[in-house]
């Protein structure tokens, strides 16, 4: 039986190597009879065959794209091809793979060949592999320092190869599922899009097209990548889900997407190489410090091993209170803590970082009940908690066996030294943090300055502020000098619905 080259199907019906093997992986069209050329071309070691009833198979899939139909549609048709669901929920598992792939190295971050690149709850670039840089953005694209000009529809829209691609509304509009479930439509148009008209009332119509996405590990979708006009190249578009962020990856249909699976599913191993590739970014932030009062003292009159035991009883107390408020840990600082507040979604990351600061307060009341009972000493448990607020560089510090993140800049010195300043379990703020809630926020908080009387009683002057040189002997103090001109304010309570009460001790 005469048999057609893979260059003679391509020509025959004039279509590109990459829609050949698109057609063949969804089921279309068989798979070619591989054998060696009967001329012994070196350039050639093998060719693929085959039969001549393929070029009526490729005529029936033209006219029903002219239909209108989808290549689902038409694989569905032609052979009940079976593509991926729009939800995965469990990545596949390497057990159903052949042996060349499972023979093969293992898919890193530094090997994937296509485009990927990971964004934040704001959407919001964090990093981009190069292959998205020369398929996507550009050559001569520029990743900004600053995070909140890196919003991914702003990214799409500039760039000239995406916006000549075939799909480019299917790209926008896998995105904007994504974000329909997580951004309302006014916090997107408040991103500081800066987008044209035209751009922007497309844009606002896909919003309302789409549906939001039912959030599964990973969620598929299908675009057409090739320029306009030119060649069919679908792509399938993947998203996976992390606490950190998503995981975006464009994976040619001829492409192993097995592999990629596989890969997807180390979900710790892969946020963690994602955060390691991570370039450091200016961004505003909400810095809070705690640090424990008298920690001598305490560890002076504990054993080690019960030291240790309320070091970590503490730590471990705070932990779902830090996840509630979305904070970020950093590194500690002997028997202190540091955490990180960053801008997110339909939230006020500033008033999440009092709101945590408050709740820490209120359980440091339970646990030092609980000592004082286990203990039968005096002693209360304190923390001293220092707030500040600004824009600085985040990143990453990595040792051969973890990642710490960290700040650069003098939001957190100033933190530190508030907390220095902080006596008796009290929350000092800046005036800048106070001054970045809106009025309803600031209205749910009990704050100002205590001032001694004539009669020398404690007056407060509630919604106020000093400088720190006005409250402390700045002689006797020399580590608060770096901040004795800065406005501050004590916050004494937070009445907000969701605070769980405690009853302090009487």
């Amino acid at each position: 039986m005469d048999l057609l080259t893979s260059k003679e199907v391509m020509e025959r019906a004039g279509i590109s190597r990459a829609t050949l093997n698109n057609y063949i992986n969804l089921g279309i069209l068989p798979k070619p009879t591989v054998k060696k050329p009967e001329s012994g071309d070196a350039r050639a070691p093998r060719i693929g065959s085959f039969p001549y009833s393929v070029l009526d198979t490729l005529k029936r899939v033209k006219a029903m794209k002219e239909q209108g139909l989808t290549m689902g549609q038409i694989a569905s048709k032609l052979n009940n091809a079976a593509l991926p669901a729009q939800t995965i929920d469990k990545p596949s598992s390497p057990k159903g793979l052949d042996s060349i792939f499972l023979n093969s190295p293992k898919l890193t971050i530094d090997r994937i060949d296509y485009p990927a690149y990971l964004i934040n709850d704001k959407f919001q670039l964090e990093w981009c592999n190069d292959e998205a840089i020369s398929c996507l953005f550009g050559t001569s694209w520029q990743l900004s320092n600053r995070i909140n000009e890196r919003n991914i529809f702003q990214l799409l829209f500039d760039s000239k190869k995406a916006r000549n691609a075939e799909g480019f509304e299917d790209i926008l509009k896998f995105h904007l599922s994504l974000a329909k479930g997580k951004l309302s439509k006014s916090t997107l148009l408040m991103s500081d899009l800066k987008i044209d008209h035209d751009g922007l009332a497309q844009l606002l119509r896909l919003h309302d097209e789409v549906e939001a996405v039912n959030i599964k590990p990973i969620v598929y979708a299908e675009t057409n990548f090739s320029p306009q006009s030119e060649s069919d190249g679908t792509t399938q578009i993947y998203a996976s889900f992390f606490r950190e962020g998503m995981f975006i990856t464009y994976l040619p249909t001829s492409d192993n997407k097995e592999s990629l699976f596989e890969f997807l599913s180390h979900r710790d191993h892969l946020i963690g190489n994602l955060l390691r590739k991570r370039r450091p970014y200016l961004t505003n932030m909400a810095v809070l410090l705690a640090d424990l009062q008298d920690s001598c003292k305490i560890c002076a009159e504990l054993p080690p091993e019960e030291y240790f035991e309320l070091i970590n009883a503490i730590w471990a107390a705070m932990e779902p209170i830090i996840r509630k408020y979305n904070a970020v840990s950093g590194k500690h600082v002997g028997d202190g803590a540091v955490y990180y507040f960053f801008p997110r979604p339909e939230e006020n990351h500033v008033f999440n970082a009092i709101k945590c600061a408050q709740e820490i307060k209120d359980m440091m009341l339970i646990i030092s009940q609980e000592w004082r009972n286990k203990k039968n000493w005096d002693n209360d448990l304190l923390l001293n908690i220092g707030i500040d607020q600004g824009e600085e560089w985040f990143g990453t510090i990595q040792t051969s066996t973890q990642i710490e993140f960290t700040v650069l800049g003098d939001t957190v010195n100033r933190a530190g030294r508030l907390s220095d300043f902080a006596q008796q379990g009290s929350i000092w703020a800046t005036k800048i943090v106070l001054g970045k809630l809106t009025a309803a926020e600031r209205g749910m908080i009990r704050f100002g300055i205590s001032r001694t009387s004539e009669q020398g009683q404690q007056v407060l002057i509630p919604s106020s502020y000093s400088r720190i040189s006005n409250l402390v002997d700045m002689e006797s103090n020399q580590k608060l000098q770096y901040i004795g001109g800065l406005p501050v304010t004590e916050i004494f309570d937070v009445m907000v619905a969701d605070r769980e009460r405690v009853v302090p001790r009487t």
